[in-house]
């Protein structure tokens, strides 16, 4: 369960350029607290994910089902939100390549270096 340190975490992630993906426990009407931390992501750092796979397609949610819940709790429409989180992604996925090139082909070290503070930050938001 995140807590208040959690909701601290946004704007360091923020201000460090990062973006804050929202998965399939938002689905969970249990998830209060989860919930209440999504409608804070700024909608410029926020991405959409989900484990969905061909193998686990019938029991896992798919990105347009976490969407459309996001965009319910946020109080916004389902498809500026998809347009928004599909923008954002590019940008996410443009940053990386950037990063790749300016590392000279190191990306992928430099890249592990970035990952453990993300991984932490990401343990504080959804309280694991």
């Amino acid at each position: 369960m995140p807590t208040a340190a959690s909701s601290r975490l946004i704007p360091d992630i923020v201000r460090l350029n990062g973006y804050i993906s929202v998965g399939p426990a938002i689905l969970n009407d249990h998830a209060v607290n989860y919930r209440a931390l999504a409608r804070k992501i700024p909608a410029d750092r926020l991405l959409v994910e989900t484990d969905r796979t061909e193998e686990n397609a019938a029991e896992c949610p798919s990105v347009r089902d976490v969407l459309a819940k996001l965009a319910e709790i946020r109080g916004e429409d389902p498809a500026a939100l998809e347009s928004q989180t599909d923008a954002n992604a590019d940008r996410f996925c443009r940053n990386l390549e950037s990063v790749a090139v300016f590392a000279d082909g190191h990306g992928e070290a430099l890249l592990e270096d970035v990952e453990q503070p993300v991984l932490r930050a990401e343990a504080a938001l959804t309280g694991n």
